[in-house]
């Protein structure tokens, strides 16, 4: 049984960790640069050797060869950074033996899935000299809001072939602020902080995932707790196990759910 699987949580709270008990072997699509050598010490040796860590650094402009307003605002290597995800990803999905693939963080791919779409549409603003086309009216800084529709389709059809495939695909994200629609002292509505944390990045994730974790942290251990059900029952939301797979496939065991 193949699970996409969620894993949320505050800083230093064991989310890579988590992930990387899942089955072997696994492919780890590392954005969060640090993250496997942070949690690695929990694996054994022989856990180590099937694991693929793949690597994929931010990008850093530091040069520019003019003042030019379009230069200084053009994204450039998200798109091929982007392609080359999708090609690891692809071939982790196709192989026979990965079991998992492991999106760490899926924050930092949701990030990078829009900026390669808008410097897809950057790139057909300009001409062969990169000058501005003339039916142009402004070089684009952001997508517009119906664009977003692009990107958000790529990333589901991300977690729908893993699932085609019958791989285990972990999330692993950070926490954020949830803010709500709220009139305040001055009658007028606005974005406010509820005081809760959230799963960051894509809001939709939740729709397409089969199961959810929040991660918590104590002086002495790392846990997880049942936020989204899914396979299980919604009687197993709050249920608080050790994170690692071997406690997931219990609950499962449990619910009746394997």
């Amino acid at each position: 049984m193949s699970l996409i699987t969620l894993i949320s949580g505050e800083e230093k709270t064991g989310k890579t960790a988590f992930a990387l008990t899942f089955p072997k072997p696994l492919v780890d699509l590392e954005f969060d640069i640090g993250g496997f050598d942070r949690a690695k010490s929990r694996l054994k040796s022989e856990e180590l050797q099937q694991i693929t860590v793949i690597q994929y650094p931010s990008l850093l402009q530091t040069e520019f060869k003019s003042k030019a307003v379009i230069e200084s605002l053009m994204i450039l290597g998200e798109k091929e950074r982007w392609q080359s995800v999708m090609k690891d990803f692809a071939a982790a999905c196709r192989s026979k033996d990965v079991r998992t693939i492991v999106y760490d963080t899926w924050f930092q791919f949701y990030e990078l899935s829009r900026q390669a779409y808008l410097q897809t549409l950057q790139e057909a603003q300009l001409d062969e000299h990169g000058i501005l086309k003339k039916n142009e009216a402004k070089f684009r800084e952001a997508l517009q809001q119906v664009e977003y529709t692009q990107p958000y389709a790529k990333l589901r059809s991300v977690m729908f072939y893993a699932k085609g495939c019958g791989k285990n695909l972990v999330l692993v994200t950070y926490d954020a602020d949830e803010y709500k629609r709220q009139i305040d002292d001055d009658g007028k509505m606005r974005d406010i902080k509820t005081g809760k944390k959230i799963p960051a990045g894509w809001k939709e994730t939740e729709k397409h995932v089969d199961i959810a974790f929040w991660t918590d942290r104590t002086d002495t251990s790392c846990g997880a707790r049942v936020t989204l059900p899914g396979t299980l029952p919604p009687e197993a939301v709050g249920t608080e196990i050790d994170n690692n797979y071997e406690a997931l496939e219990n609950l499962l065991r449990f619910y009746k759910c394997l």
